[in-house]
């Protein structure tokens, strides 16, 4: 979808949203995603040696 005009976009990036992101309905704000990389990266957590964690709307958790 990359040569099509954002109106047509954003609709069919909506469909995708509804189909893949359950429960949340929307995707993520950058904001969102930094706060937990800051928080990653700050001494918040000292006895967290290393983790997969999936930010993701709970898309993983539908495919399971």
């Amino acid at each position: 979808m990359e040569n099509v005009p954002d109106a047509v976009w954003r609709v069919g990036l909506n469909q995708w949203v509804k189909n893949n992101v359950p429960g949340q309905g929307r995707l993520a704000t950058a904001e969102e995603i930094a706060s937990l990389a800051l928080s990653l990266a700050s001494d918040e957590h000292p006895f967290m040696t290393g983790a997969q964690i999936v930010i993701d709307g709970g898309k993983t958790a539908k495919a399971g």
